[in-house]
């Protein structure tokens, strides 16, 4: 009898070791420095809630001063409207008074002295035309 010869089963080539050391090959993560205790991160958590909160809190509270603020000045725009009307409808009856009144003819109105303020703004507008006036011939 015979005996054959079995062939040996084809095994896969390995690569080469290389000539590095398996420390150089491998570099190994840094170790994590020791966290600290649970506890201690509850409290740094709980404080920055707290924070955060205190900063919600000025927030909300700016955000109110600065809706009545703008109220006040809602208010200051409407109070001044009414005024500048009031003086406007002032005015033209004051006007409308004046012409109705009668004249009587052959007697001269008495000398009406006009308020020291109205002469002071008087001089003042006049002034200022005047400097007006000067500003712009130095301009040409």
């Amino acid at each position: 009898m015979v005996l054959g010869k079995k062939k040996a089963p084809k095994l896969p080539e390995l690569p080469m070791p290389s000539a590095e050391s398996p420390a150089e090959a491998e570099p190994r993560a840094p170790a994590k420095p020791a966290a600290p205790p649970l506890f201690i991160k509850i409290d740094k958590y709980r404080d920055v809630l707290k924070n955060v909160q205190e900063l919600k809190s000025f927030s909300v509270g700016l955000r109110d001063a600065m809706d009545a603020i703008a109220d006040v000045e809602h208010e200051l725009k409407t109070g001044l409207e009414i005024a500048n009307k009031a003086l406007d409808r002032f005015n033209t009856l004051l006007a409308l008074l004046d012409s109705k009144l009668i004249r009587i003819e052959g007697v001269e109105p008495a000398d009406v002295q006009t308020p020291k303020e109205i002469d002071d703004y008087v001089k003042g507008l006049y002034d200022q035309i005047e400097r007006i006036k000067h500003d712009l011939r130095t301009i040409e």
